[in-house]
């Protein structure tokens, strides 16, 4: 084999490794590893204004953060507790999933503690009106 030939095996070689390595990351970080998982509801309205827009939810079955102004923030808490000792993990996924901190989104519960779990929506000076949607995900592995 000559020096491009090698190359070639090389770079084909990484490709290959590489594309293994995502596909077992995915694998082993995915909710299929959870032995309990949870999901919630969520959404938020935004409608642009001369005066800033806030509107509140007091929904406690879904994690409603109600209607509001671009470029403004928004705070609810969900309050989780498990019946075994977990390490949970949390996330969002939907339209505004890129929008929200959730703080912590990764630790160990003990079956005798209650955790607050905080999110905190962040929405961008250019959002658009309109409805955006997503689920509060809950990993729980024991």
């Amino acid at each position: 084999m000559n020096n491009k030939q090698h190359f070639l095996v090389g770079v084909m070689f990484l490709i290959l490794f590489s594309f293994s390595f995502i596909i077992y990351s995915a694998v082993v970080y995915s909710s299929e590893h959870c032995s309990n998982q949870k999901s919630i509801d969520a959404s938020i309205t935004i409608r642009s204004s001369l005066r800033p827009v806030i509107g509140l939810n007091a929904d406690t079955i879904n994690l409603t953060f109600g209607t509001t102004s671009p470029y403004s923030t928004v705070k609810r808490s969900v309050m989780i507790h498990h019946s075994n000792n977990v390490a949970v993990q949390v996330w969002m996924t939907g339209s505004l999933a890129s929008w929200v901190e959730i703080t912590p989104n990764n630790f160990n519960l003990s079956s005798i503690e209650n955790k607050e779990v905080d999110f905190i929506v962040n929405v961008p000076a250019n959002a658009s009106d309109g409805i955006y949607n997503g689920k509060a995900i809950f990993c729980f592995r024991e």
